[in-house]
């Protein structure tokens, strides 16, 4: 049997099973089999080499995606989430790698989400901590129902019991010093 009908179906069955990274270690042999094909074969076998190709290439997508999003390039992120998405529109794709794929998407929509709503508490954090520094402690303290709403809707998405333990600690002195100004301000 013809080498490059081997390595397709190889590969397909990695694909179906789950085994996207076995698969994808799979391409360069698949390529080089391909490549050495006669023009005729090529023209033969280019729907299942792009078959192949694409669903590998979506796979490769979404590993590029989650070593993009450690970074802080936002916009580079937003592009490569829409390939994402494009990708995510054809047909052909195996059902294992589409309900892998469409997982990442959703996740990684979720996580973009999730920086933008973490970004607007840190303004408001910020703005709490310049007003604490001037001492107007009220007046920070007044800012804490806003920041715990901009902290509920970050929570939707990721739990992080850490800024939340850290929020009330800092609710806590913030109540401290405004009753510790006020107990010796009237003096």
């Amino acid at each position: 049997m013809n080498k490059f009908l081997n390595l397709k179906r190889r590969i397909n069955r990695l694909i179906i099973s789950g085994k996207f990274e076995a698969a994808l270690r799979e391409y360069s042999k698949f390529l080089k089999t391909y490549n050495k094909l006669s023009f005729n074969k090529k023209v033969e076998y280019k729907q299942e080499y792009d078959h192949i190709k694409y669903q590998l290439l979506l796979f490769w997508k979404i590993k590029d995606i989650q070593m993009i999003i450690k970074t802080d390039k936002k916009e580079l992120i937003k592009k490569n989430i829409k390939q994402l998405k494009l990708y995510l529109s054809r047909p052909d794709i195996s059902e294992n790698l589409l309900d892998y794929a469409e997982k990442k998407y959703k996740y990684f929509i979720k996580f973009c989400e999730y920086k933008v709503k973490k970004e607007n508490l840190e303004k408001s954090l910020k703005n709490v901590y310049n007003l604490t520094e001037k001492k107007n402690y009220g007046k920070a303290l007044k800012e804490f129902p806003i920041i715990m709403q901009k902290f509920n809707l970050l929570n939707e998405n990721f739990q992080n019991k850490e800024l939340y333990l850290q929020l009330i600690r800092l609710k806590n002195h913030l109540e401290t010093k405004l009753l510790e100004k006020k107990a010796y301000g009237k003096r």
